[in-house]
Order: structure tokens, then C-alpha cells, then sequence
């Protein structure tokens, strides 16, 4: 039995691969750069000894990617799935490269809808399987459009999921963290909000509310703004962007 995590070998999803070499798993941590990927996987080994840790990688930006990376994750028994890998890009719609653009949909949609449809069929009672999502999917995102609108995909899709599962045994659920403390922010060219979350705090936090629901919002803080309405967050986003992004490009 193993435990699948994309998008691990950095930040929240090296977090999970922490949490679950602990508990002495077969831990597939993935990753698109071959470097980073050896890196984290060395790293884990190191720490954790006497847990399995097997480095698969993948470009979940190709087309099929998420079938590619089922299939060589195919001589292992998954019994948990967590699709943490994500793509963000910030700035005005229209301007932001159309190949990243295409990527940021292919990485947090497609691949994502690829790797459960193969693999939750395949899993037994006990299962899991954790969408990544983000607080960002409970309104419109001006200034970081696309990735917000990927983030209700995710959300509105395991929800639904998670209703045509019930009574199966397996576990359905999608992480919406607010902020976080990673690498994401540099790569989508901004700062990291002062009130951002520490990774390993919100997969703990996520790993022990599987059971409360298919909606897990990790902060309390993000848990009341969610039924803030839409419209004022939407004009905050909005103004938060648009000072962060003052001076970078995009």
C-alpha cells in the first residue's frame, strides 16, 4: 500500500510525504525537475529511514501527464492519492502567457481529473483521496483569475465526488488553505502574505479532518471569510494584487 503525493518535492506536498514517512509508508513523492526530485527524496531517506521513499517523475503539464504518472505509479497499491500539485500565475488575463496559461490548466485541472479517474476505481475501503484546492475558490480572483477559477473546479468537483462516493469506504475530501509560507508566491511573482500558514501545520490539520466533511479550510480565520460576500472579496483580491504586483512583471 502506498501512498501518492504530486507535486512533493517543495513546500505543502513535502509536508504530506513528511507526515506520511513518519507512519513508516511507501511514500511516491513527484516532481518535474529531476534535481529537486533526488533532492527531496535523499532528504526524506535521511530523516526517515524506515519509510519507502520512491521519487517518480513527471511533467503534469504534458498532455496526459497525470495518465503517465498513474501509469508508472502502477507497481504500487495506492491507497492514498493527494493532488497538491498546482500552478499560479498572477497579472491581468489577457496579458499572461498563453503556454502558461495552458499549463496552469492542464496542471491543476486535467491532470488532476486523469490521476483520480485512474486511480480511485482501483482503490479498496480505507482509501483517500485529497484535492488541493485553496480558500482563493470561494470567489473570483481579478489579477489572478485563471488560478482562482481552477481552484472552484477543484472544490466543486470533489464535492460532487465525494456525494457519488458516499458509503464506498473511500475518503473524499479537498484542502482549501488559506495563504501559505512556500514557494509559491516567488513563483507567481509575488510576496508572502505576513499572515500565511506554515505548510506542515495545514497538512496536519487537513490529515486529521478527513472525516468532518469534503471541505476542509485548515485556518479560522479563512473559515469565516468564506461567507464573507463574494463581491467584497473580490474587490479586496483585487487591490491586494494590484499592490503586490506594482513594479513586477507578469
Amino acid at each position: 500500500m502506498a501512498v501518492l503525493i504530486t507535486g512533493s518535492t517543495e513546500g505543502l506536498g513535502y509536508a504530506f510525504a513528511r507526515l506520511y514517512a513518519t507512519k513508516g509508508k511507501t511514500v511516491l513523492i513527484h516532481g518535474k525537475d529531476p534535481a529537486k526530485l533526488a533532492h527531496a527524496a535523499a532528504s526524506l531517506r535521511r530523516e526517515y529511514p524506515f519509510a519507502d521513499i520512491q521519487p517518480l517523475q513527471q511533467d503534469l503539464a504534458e498532455k496526459d501527464g497525470g495518465a503517465k504518472l498513474a501509469d508508472v505509479s502502477g507497481n504500487w497499491d495506492i491507497e492514498v492519492l493527494i493532488n497538491n500539485a498546482g500552478i499560479g500565475y498572477t497579472g491581468e488575463a489577457v496579458e499572461i502567457d498563453p503556454k502558461k496559461e495552458a499549463d496552469m490548466a492542464q496542471v491543476n485541472i486535467v491532470s488532476m481529473l486523469q490521476l483520480t479517474r485512474i486511480l480511485l476505481p482501483k482503490m479498496h475501503a480505507g482509501g483517500i483521496v485529497l484535492n488541493i484546492a485553496s480558500t482563493g475558490a470561494f470567489q473570483p480572483g481579478p489579477l489572478i483569475a485563471e488560478y482562482y477559477a481552477s481552484k472552484t473546479f477543484v472544490v466543486s468537483y470533489t464535492r460532487a465526488l465525494a456525494r457519488e462516493w458516499q458509503g464506498r469506504g473511500v475518503i473524499i475530501a479537498c484542502l482549501c488553505p488559506g495563504p501559505l509560507r512556500t514557494a509559491f508566491y516567488d513563483k507567481s511573482g509575488l510576496s508572502v502574505p505576513h499572515m500565511a500558514m506554515d505548510p506542515e501545520e495545514a497538512a496536519s490539520y487537513a490529515l486529521s479532518h478527513l472525516k468532518n466533511g469534503a471541505v476542509i479550510i485548515p485556518d479560522p480565520l479563512s473559515k469565516v471569510l468564506r461567507y464573507v460576500p463574494s463581491r467584497i472579496k473580490e474587490a479586496y483580491v483585487y487591490r491586494a494584487k494590484k499592490k503586490m504586483l506594482r513594479g513586477k512583471k507578469y
